[in-house]
């Protein structure tokens, strides 16, 4: 979210409204937040339409949790295109479905509850009290209004409140439970072969007419690199810094208004001597500190060396080596007791022992530096240097709001936001997605330059970079992917040919041997006859680090070996390999509910309720007349 419509939050603004707004606004749509909108319709669940405007909205608020949720991390297919669109659709689409069914069972929040529910919420407190003026801000800074955030509220307990009902009604019995983890910690003696498809390369042929074939029916996977040019402006409150008018008389003023700031505060230089005390140390263990501490002030009176007794008796070892000498202290230091001391005693004098968050102390002043105040000569150049940044933030201020809403109105060129903001227009060479220069190398505005709203010939939003630059590019030249010449890629494409076909003798190696397996022949002979050898980690569970995960997952959805014979499968892996498998035994532990066990199982429990829930969504969509319109269409019933 943008400076000029943080309200001078330093910063937390945007996760604040982020977090306050992500959860109603897909629950329940944003006509209420800005009092309607376009009448568009993109779909009707039960009669009830949901426009074209809330779908807009629905898309630019899940682009902006995303970038707050994962920074620069975020992939820009993640932001853009159909896949966005139908995502952000479906929940509209199933939300309001649930505040249907909710509200027609009877379930409601009263008024007390979001009252309750709003004052509750860290983000319109101040000092851990609810603040109505905060609350008007931040709603105010997101052009929300009063009565469509709180009817927002209520259906979200609404929601809240029929979800923890399903919740309620369901629970795993204690014999599914033993079941469950009896099948979670059985071990399997088991063995397997790999087939690789590397190995049979050297057997495979591939003809020029299967490279002309193939490159004919994937020309799309052997495309150049889409690519733009960008024309872009950019608001930079160092760069406003600089252009800010000056005058001797501003920055006395400012130098008089803010005088401490430009002062060397008085410090001290301090020796102490800690009996340290354990933190929740009792009456006892604090009176002993204390008397040693008196017994070592009596000596110092006595004329001892302060150096060498903190050298024999203080617990901190490190001031110890160096006779408690702690060096110069400023105000903020140290504990606030032991500041108070310090900076109550004479030079060369001892405090009474004194309790601090270490301990007992005994504390000596040995030298004092009185506060130096700097003159307005002296400070001048970290005057204006203060005046310059204060000014390009109000400055920068204005302009943002200039920018969000000029690059918002104008969509179709930058030509106007120049004009209000009075930044220049400026450009990049080619770019592509995996090759950047200059502002481009920044992940926001990379994705933004390839998202399909600026790719239509719109501005994109403005963008906040990490060191506060706000940036709003377009396309200024785009070039599509086009399909490689074949000679470029004739290469790639007899390897690939290569390989599809090893992966195919793979398998029908892999399949002949399983038949020779199930008939009676030994994993150890089928190997020997492939040429390669038997994996035999022996007996695994289900988190061995033995066998790679894949394979691990075939083992254990084998049948156990019956009449006293071992159990064999064959599968094709991720990677085109051949897996030959055998299970020789199998061991499922008997199983008493412990403690440990429960909390577990608490975890399983939440999984079934969270099925159940989408069971009954499940239940409430078939019976829904739902309709899309042809160019959101993913489902019509």
């Amino acid at each position: 979210m943008l400076q000029s419509i943080r309200d001078k939050s330093q910063g937390l603004f945007a996760y604040i409204i982020i977090g306050l707004i992500t959860i109603p606004f897909m629950l329940w749509g944003i006509q209420s937040y800005l009092g309607g909108g376009g009448k568009q319709v993109v779909a009707t669940v039960n009669g009830d339409d949901i426009t074209s405007t809330e779908l807009q909205r629905a898309i630019q608020l899940q682009q902006r949790r995303l970038r707050a949720m994962f920074g620069t991390n975020v992939p820009p297919a993640m932001l853009e295109g159909k896949a966005m669109r139908q995502q952000v659709l479906n929940s509209l689409i199933r939300q309001r479905l649930m505040a249907q069914y909710s509200r027609s069972a009877g379930f409601r929040a009263s008024d007390r509850q979001v009252v309750e529910k709003i004052q509750s919420e860290p983000a319109f407190q101040v000092d851990g009290k609810f603040s109505a003026e905060r609350y008007d801000q931040l709603l105010k800074a997101q052009r929300m209004n009063k009565a469509g955030y709180e009817h927002d509220v209520r259906l979200q307990l609404q929601h809240d409140q029929f979800r923890q009902a399903l919740a309620d009604s369901a629970f795993l019995p204690p014999g599914m439970g033993k079941r469950y983890l009896a099948l979670e910690q059985q071990q399997r003696d088991v063995a397997y072969v790999l087939i690789d498809p590397a190995s049979f390369e050297d057997r495979v042929k591939v003809s020029e007419e299967e490279v002309q074939e193939y490159y004919k029916k994937h020309s799309r996977e052997f495309l150049t690199d889409e690519r733009v040019k960008l024309d872009y402006v950019v608001l930079d409150e160092k760069s406003l810094a600089k252009q800010v008018d000056v005058s001797d008389e501003a920055l006395r003023k400012l130098y008089e208004e803010e005088r401490d700031a430009y002062a060397t505060p008085e410090t001290r230089k301090a020796s102490h001597i800690v009996i340290k005390l354990p933190a929740n140390a009792t009456d006892d263990q604090v009176e002993q500190a204390k008397a040693k501490a008196r017994a070592l002030l009596s000596q110092l009176e006595e004329g001892a060396s302060f150096e060498s007794l903190a050298k024999e008796h203080s617990d901190d070892k490190l001031s110890a080596k160096n006779g408690g000498n702690l060096g110069f202290i400023a105000p903020g230091d140290m504990d606030p007791v032991f500041e108070k001391t310090l900076f109550g005693l004479e030079v060369g004098k001892v405090s009474q022992p004194v309790r601090t968050a270490q301990g007992i102390e005994l504390i000596k002043l040995l030298e004092i530096k009185p506060r130096k105040q700097q003159s307005f000569e002296e400070a001048k150049a970290a005057v204006e240097k203060e005046y310059r940044a204060r000014e390009a933030s109000r400055i920068a201020v204005d302009k943002t709001e200039q920018l969000v809403t000029v690059s918002y109105e104008s969509p179709d060129s930058l030509d106007p936001v120049a004009d209000a903001t009075g930044l220049k227009i400026q450009s990049t060479d080619w770019l592509t997605r995996k090759q950047a220069t200059g502002i481009a190398r920044d992940p926001k505005v990379l994705a933004a330059a390839f998202s399909q709203t600026v790719l239509d010939g719109h501005n994109s939003d403005v963008i906040e970079l990490a060191d506060g630059r706000q940036i709003v590019v377009r396309v200024k030249e785009h070039e599509a992917a086009q399909p490689k010449p074949l000679a470029e890629v004739h290469d790639e494409i007899v390897a690939r040919i290569k390989h599809d076909k090893a992966r195919k003798l793979a398998r029908q190696a892999g399949e002949s041997k399983l038949a020779e397996l199930r008939s009676g022949a030994t994993l150890e002979s089928v190997a020997k006859a492939l040429g390669t050898d038997v994996k035999k980690p022996g007996l695994v569970d289900r988190r061995s680090k033995q066998v790679a995960g894949d394979v691990l997952d075939l083992l254990f959805k084998m049948p156990a070996p019956s009449k006293g014979k071992p159990s064999f499968d064959g599968h094709v892996l991720s990677d085109g390999s051949y897996v030959l498998l055998e299970v020789d035994q199998v061991k499922t532990p008997k199983i008493e509910l412990t403690d440990s066990d429960r909390v577990r199982l608490s975890g399983v429990e939440a999984g079934y309720k969270q099925r159940e829930f989408d069971a009954v969504y499940r239940a409430i969509e078939s019976r829904a007349k739902v309709s899309v319109q042809a160019q959101d269409k993913s489902q019509d019933q």
